[in-house]
């Protein structure tokens, strides 16, 4: 066989080889985890109006935005 025309052939030893990767299952968050909201684009003015306006009542922003959302919800069927 000429120079041109040998094929060089590369062996692997089967042993060396890494096992197929096993399938991700991506499970959903318990209903009882929380998760982070972000409000993007609030003015430094609205948020301390915002902050005020929930302490005045004893809430937290999260508190207050959680009645808001359900009054909403409740009201906009």
């Amino acid at each position: 066989m000429s120079e041109k025309t040998k094929i060089n052939t590369l062996k692997i030893d089967p042993s060396l080889m890494a096992a197929a990767p096993k399938p991700v299952t991506v499970q959903a968050a318990p209903t009882s985890a929380k998760k982070h909201v972000q409000i993007r684009d609030l003015s430094a003015d609205k948020h301390r109006e915002i902050k005020a306006y929930a302490a005045e009542r004893g809430l937290t922003i999260t508190d207050l935005m959680m009645e808001a959302y359900e009054f909403y919800k409740a009201n906009h069927p």
